[in-house]
C-alpha cells in the first residue's frame, strides 16, 4: 500500500498501478467536486453548485495540462503505457480511498460526501513525532514568561518564510502595545537570527519551533498563515484565529473560520499595523472566545488517525 498526499500523488498512483497494490490519497482540504466549495486554487468565493463543480474540472485539467509530459515519462519508466486521463478522473474510475484528513466540524456539508473520501478529521502528530521535528526543541525562560503575565497572543507563520523579520517583530510589537497584550513569536521557518531569539520589551518573545498542543492552550489567541495543521491546533486549543494567507490551503480555511465565526481572515499582503489591530480587536472580544471554546471541544472529541486507520482497514478486508 502506497500512501500519499497531494505534492506525490501522480507518482504514487502510478508506482501503486505498477506493482499491484492499493494507492489511499491523504488530502488536507476539498480538492474533488463537490456541489458546496469551489476549488481554491481558484476563488473561495460562494459560487453555486454547478459552478462550485466547474471550478474542480478546470484545476484538474489545467493540472493535467502542466503535469502530463512529466507524468506519462515517469509512467514509461515503470513499464506503464501512457495514458489521457487527468489525475483526478483516473482516482476517481479506480475507486481510490481519498481520505479528508480534516474535520466535518469545520465542514458539515461534506461530512457524507462519500464512502471514497470519508472525512476522519484532523491528523496530529504523535508525541515521538514532535520530538524527531524538534517541536520540543527547549526555550530556556518561555515557560517562565509565559506565567509571568496574561496569555499572549500567537504569531507565527510556519513554512512561510518572513523575508524581514526585524520588521515584523516591530509590527507586531506595535500592535501589541497599541491593544494591550503580550505576544509570542514562534519563528517556523523564518530565520529571526537577525532580529535574534529572547525577549522584546515587556510585551513580546520571540522562540523558535514550539508544540503547538503544549504552547497554545497558554495563548488567547493565534495570527498564523492557515495551514492546515496549524490551523487544526490553533482551533483544538479553542483559540480564536487570524489567517493570514498567502497561498495553497490557507485562504479556503480562512473563509471557513469566517463563516464559523471563530476568526478572521486577513490575506498576508495586505499586512499592516491598522489591518492587524482591527482584526484582532474584532478577534479577542468574549463572543468570538466563546465560539471558538465551543469548537474546540468538538474538535478534541475527535480522533483523526484512528479514523484513518479504520477506514484503511475496511480497505484491507
Amino acid at each position: 500500500m502506497i500512501v500519499s498526499g497531494v505534492n506525490t500523488m501522480e507518482e504514487g498512483s502510478a508506482m501503486a498501478e505498477a506493482r499491484g497494490i492499493p494507492l489511499v490519497g491523504l488530502f488536507y482540504a476539498p480538492r474533488r467536486s463537490n456541489p458546496y466549495f469551489p476549488a481554491y486554487a481558484l476563488t473561495t468565493r460562494r459560487l453555486g453548485g454547478p459552478a462550485n463543480r466547474l471550478t474542480h474540472r478546470l484545476v484538474a485539467r489545467a493540472e493535467w495540462k502542466a503535469t502530463a509530459e512529466y507524468a506519462n515519462a515517469f509512467r514509461a519508466d515503470l513499464g506503464l503505457p501512457p495514458t489521457r486521463e487527468n489525475l483526478a478522473v483516473r482516482l476517481r474510475r479506480q475507486r481510490t480511498l481519498e481520505l479528508q484528513a480534516y474535520s466535518g466540524v469545520l465542514v458539515p456539508q461534506l461530512v457524507d460526501w462519500s464512502p471514497q473520501r470519508p472525512l476522519t478529521g484532523f491528523i496530529a502528530p504523535s508525541s515521538l513525532h514532535r520530538r524527531l521535528w524538534g517541536e520540543d526543541a527547549a526555550d530556556d525562560g518561555l515557560a517562565d514568561w509565559l506565567r509571568a503575565g496574561s496569555p499572549p497572543v500567537y504569531f507565527g507563520f510556519g513554512s512561510m518564510p518572513v523575508r524581514e523579520p526585524r520588521l515584523m517583530i516591530d509590527l507586531i510589537s506595535r500592535v501589541a502595545t497599541r491593544l494591550g497584550v503580550r505576544a509570542l513569536i514562534g519563528a517556523g521557518w523564518s530565520s529571526y537570527s537577525e532580529g535574534g531569539r529572547g525577549r522584546f520589551g515587556d510585551r513580546v518573545r520571540v522562540t523558535g519551533e514550539i508544540d503547538h498542543r503544549a504552547v497554545f492552550p497558554l495563548c488567547r489567541a493565534a495570527v498564523h498563515h492557515g495551514g492546515a495543521g496549524t490551523t487544526a491546533a490553533s482551533l483544538t486549543a479553542g483559540l480564536p484565529t487570524l489567517v493570514c494567507s498567502v497561498n495553497f490551503d490557507q485562504p479556503f480555511w480562512g473563509r471557513r473560520l469566517e463563516d464559523l465565526r471563530v476568526g478572521r481572515w486577513l490575506p498576508f499582503d495586505r499586512l499592516s499595523e491598522a489591518t492587524l489591530v482591527t482584526a484582532l480587536r474584532d478577534l479577542l472580544r468574549p463572543e468570538f472566545t466563546a465560539r471558538a471554546r465551543a469548537l474546540g471541544s468538538a474538535l478534541g472529541a475527535e480522533s483523526g488517525a484512528s479514523a484513518a486507520a479504520d477506514a484503511i482497514e475496511r480497505l484491507r478486508a
